[in-house]
C-alpha cells in the first residue's frame, strides 16, 4: 500500500500520510483533553474565557477535518485538499452543531463565536495540511 496520490500529494505515500495525520490528531486530541480538564482552573480573564468557551471548538474543527480525511484515506479515497470543500463541510457541520442540536439537547447552547472557532480550526488544518504535504514532497 505504498502507492502515491500523484495529482494531490506528489510523492507522498498513503502510509506517510496516515502516520503524520494520526500523530497530529493525537497531539491535538491531547491538547483538547488537557483543556477540557484544566479550563475551569484558568483565572486569567481573556485566556480563561477563550479556554472555557472556544478553544475546544477550535480544536474540534481541526480534529474533524483530520477525521474526515483519515476516513477517506482508510477507504482508499483521496483526502479533501481543496479549501472551499473543507470550509463548506465544516460550515454545515458547525451550523448543525450550534443551531440544530440545541433544539433537541437541553444542555446544548448556540453560540455564533463557536462557528467562527470551528472555521478557524478548519483554516489551521488546511494550512498545516499543505505545509505537511510540502515537507514530505521535498
Amino acid at each position: 500500500m505504498w502507492y502515491s496520490f500523484s495529482s494531490v500529494f506528489g510523492t507522498m505515500s498513503i502510509r506517510v500520510y496516515r502516520i503524520k495525520s494520526i500523530t497530529i490528531f493525537l497531539i491535538f486530541f491531547f491538547i483538547y483533553l488537557i483543556n477540557r480538564i484544566l479550563k475551569k482552573y484558568i483565572s486569567i480573564p481573556l485566556i480563561g474565557y477563550i479556554c472555557k468557551n472556544h478553544l475546544n471548538d477550535f480544536i474540534g474543527g481541526f480534529l474533524f477535518c483530520i477525521y474526515i480525511n483519515m476516513l477517506l484515506v482508510l477507504n482508499n479515497k483521496k483526502p479533501i485538499c481543496k479549501f472551499y470543500i473543507l470550509f463548506l463541510i465544516m460550515l454545515c457541520v458547525s451550523l448543525t452543531w450550534e443551531y440544530v442540536f440545541p433544539i433537541f439537547l437541553s444542555y446544548s447552547t448556540s453560540d455564533f463565536f463557536d462557528i467562527i472557532a470551528y472555521m478557524l480550526g478548519t483554516i489551521l488544518y488546511y494550512l498545516m495540511f499543505n505545509k505537511l504535504n510540502k515537507k514530505i514532497i521535498e
